[in-house]
Order: C-alpha cells, then structure tokens, then sequence
C-alpha cells in the first residue's frame, strides 16, 4: 500500500493514523470494489466512459522509415520549388501513459504502417545556400493495448496515433 500511495503522489508520513485508514478503506473500495461501492462510484459520475475519457498517453517517436514519390514545380523568377511527397511511412516509438498507474497501464511499443503527404517549399538563398520548409502529417493508426480492469470494468483499450512534422532545414553546398 504505501508503494501505491506514492504513485498517487502521497506521503503516508504526513498523515496520521486516522486519515491512512480512511485512505486504505478508500482505496480498498477501488481494488476490490462491491455492489455498494459500484452503486457510489456510479451516484459520483464515475462510468466506464469516465474512466475511457481520463486515460491519456503521449506518444514517442524513434526512427521512422518512408517510401515516397516526390513532384514538385519550380518557379525560376523566385528561385524556389514547391513540391509534395506523398508515400507510406513506418511509425515506431512508445505509448507513454500520462495517468498514474492506477490503472494498471504500462509503456508499449507500436510499429505500424500508414500513409503520409509532406508539402514544402525549397528556395535559394545565394549559389551555395539553399533553405527549406516542410510539413509533413503521417495519417491515423490505431493501435490495440492492454485492456484496462477497473471499478469491475474491463475497458477495451486502443490508442490512435498520428505524427506531423515541421522541418526547418539549410543546406550548403560545397
């Protein structure tokens, strides 16, 4: 138990004994719930959709792979192109949850495959100079998790994903 109070951010030192045990049968009602406290988690708003709506995790990127096809225009007056890339990208990385672990919800890894279109604009800055912009938004995977038990839930757990990207590059040529 005192493990599970410092994942929730609280110190069992700082309380005294009387507020540890309302803490411990709270708590107890959590991970071993009954029909009773069911029925007063239910009269608080607490559903399987509350519990769905406030699990939350961020996404971390490692190296991702693409195959595209690139057209583009230029435009000789400005010195500058602009073009699309337009392929299939592998996204790989970590959910990382943002909830405490009272959930039960670990890291996990994905790989999976989806589409993406990258927009930008190459221009010349001088003969040896050259600056680009791009955009590039790769498309929504969904990923199954780990089912979440909770309140006597079993929630399925699945997470979308997606990835844009604003790349700032100079390139020098020498």
């Amino acid at each position: 138990l005192i493990q599970e109070l410092e994942d929730l951010g609280i110190n069992p030192a700082n309380m005294n004994g009387y507020a540890l045990a309302d803490l411990r049968e709270d708590m107890n009602a959590i991970y071993n719930p009954t029909p009773a406290n069911d029925a007063a988690l239910l009269s608080r708003g607490v559903t399987e959709t509350t519990v769905v709506n406030n699990v939350k995790a961020k996404a971390s990127f490692g190296i991702c792979p693409h195959l595209a096809l690139k057209i583009g225009y230029f435009i000789s007056e400005l010195k500058s192109q602009l073009y699309l890339n337009a392929g299939i990208m592998q996204l790989n990385g970590h959910l990382i949850p943002t909830t405490n672990n009272i959930y039960g919800i670990r890291n996990e890894k994905f790989k999976k495959i989806t589409p993406f279109v990258t927009l930008g604009v190459a221009r010349s800055i001088t003969d040896n100079l050259m600056a680009t912009v791009e955009v590039s938004h790769a498309f929504k995977i969904t990923k199954k998790l780990q089912n979440i038990e909770i309140f006597r839930y079993n929630i399925e757990n699945r997470a979308s994903i997606n990835r844009t990207d604003i790349k700032i590059m100079f390139i020098y040529k020498i």
